[in-house]
């Protein structure tokens, strides 16, 4: 894209506009599928407007959308930092865009081949995932860009109030960037935050931990209105119950540990219900009696191996069912070299409580002779 300059007012200018809004293909194939919703929201906005040849301001921005200016703002830091524009600033405010060339920013990479990806569809997928790799997002915050969203009134608050809540001392480095990442980069808003730290406490969950399981499962359900929150949190377990007992096999109604399993599946090891049914139905062919515990048992194994989605569930228990093939295949060999070696009855195992000694030829001894031994000795 040309470059062009937003000044206060942010009267912004594109060349060669006809009427339409210019967007490039990186935009949608490399930005768009972890931006939010005000994120994109603004920045096609600002191409709309540059395209046009029209002024525009943050508070205008803040009234077309019905978002507070800080949610523009936060926005507008948010593609400041993909690089995809620069902004000036002028007593602690926003003074300047520069939309950048989105082109220019992607020269180093190599270009790669469009492809359709096809997935589930969405009507089969009980939570629509807005994709993110979490801790590789929260890692990208310096110390720098940590002092800076601190210094916002609001992020001290809820350091405060997080404090306060899980009963510390003091707010560990790790804790602080959960709260920070969770308000700058997920932007939830703190009103849902002070809820989420409140919902930790009842649930006797005292920790971040806890806190951005609960923000990952509504930011991938683009929810982020405090009652629509509430609501969804408190449904979890009995809404995905009865899709559970079906998967796994159990008829009757559910007790209240097996519903907090399926919280737990949820909420604190982050599935989606693709992963558990693959879970429920393997419980459902083990031949257990505790299915459940089969299944949490199976949820806990893919936890620890970093195992996201039900394709990379699939193909570690096909791993697994081809290591265990072979493993049987070397044993089969062990046991033909060993027949070979010694014999068809030195098998080098014990079965149906007889050993080798038992299928042993007896030797005709003399009687005589022994005793004649016997004697001399």
């Amino acid at each position: 894209m040309y470059g062009a300059i937003i000044m206060i007012p942010l009267n912004i200018s594109f060349e060669n506009s006809q009427g339409v809004t210019v967007l490039s293909n990186l935009f949608i194939d490399k930005y768009m599928e972890e931006a939010n919703d005000v994120q994109i929201k603004v920045y096609l906005y600002l191409l709309r407007m540059v395209g046009s040849n029209l002024p525009t301001d943050i508070s205008e921005i803040s009234d077309k959308f019905n978002y507070p200016e800080k949610d523009v703002e936060k926005a507008l830091k948010y593609w400041e930092k993909k690089e995809l524009i620069g902004l000036g600033f002028c007593e602690n405010r926003i003074s300047s865009i520069t939309i950048k060339d989105i082109a220019g920013a992607n020269k180093a990479e190599a270009p790669k081949q469009s492809q359709m990806v096809v997935t589930e569809s969405s009507s089969n997928q009980d939570i629509p995932m807005i994709k993110m790799d979490y801790e590789k997002e929260k890692a990208k915050y310096s110390i720098e860009d940590i002092q800076r969203i601190k210094a916002d009134s609001e992020v001290k608050m809820l350091l405060g109030v997080a404090q306060e809540y899980f009963g510390l001392p003091n707010m560990n480095p790790n804790s602080i960037r959960s709260i920070c990442f969770i308000y700058d980069r997920l932007d939830f808003s703190f009103e849902l935050i002070d809820f989420l730290l409140e919902r930790c406490v009842t649930d006797g969950k005292k920790n971040t931990m806890y806190l951005e399981q609960l923000a990952k499962f509504l930011y991938e359900k683009g929810i982020k209105d405090k009652e629509e929150a509430k609501r969804e949190i408190d449904q979890i377990a009995p809404y995905y119950v009865p899709i559970v007992m079906d998967y796994i096999g159990v008829s009757g109604k559910a007790v209240p540990a097996q519903i907090e399993l399926v919280r737990k599946w949820i909420m604190d090891y982050g599935f989606g219900m693709e992963v558990i049914k693959l879970a429920c139905g393997k419980a459902a062919m083990s031949g257990y009696d505790d299915r459940f515990s089969y299944a949490d048992k199976t949820l806990l194994d893919w936890k620890n191996h970093d195992i996201h989605t039900s394709a990379e569930a699939e193909a570690y228990m096909q791993k697994y069912k081809e290591e265990k093939a072979e493993k049987a295949r070397k044993a089969e060999e062990v046991k033909a070299e060993t027949k070979k070696t010694y014999g068809p009855q030195s098998t080098g195992t014990y079965q149906s409580g007889k050993s080798d000694f038992c299928t042993m030829k007896k030797r005709a001894y003399n009687v005589e002779e022994l005793l004649k031994a016997a004697k001399v000795n």
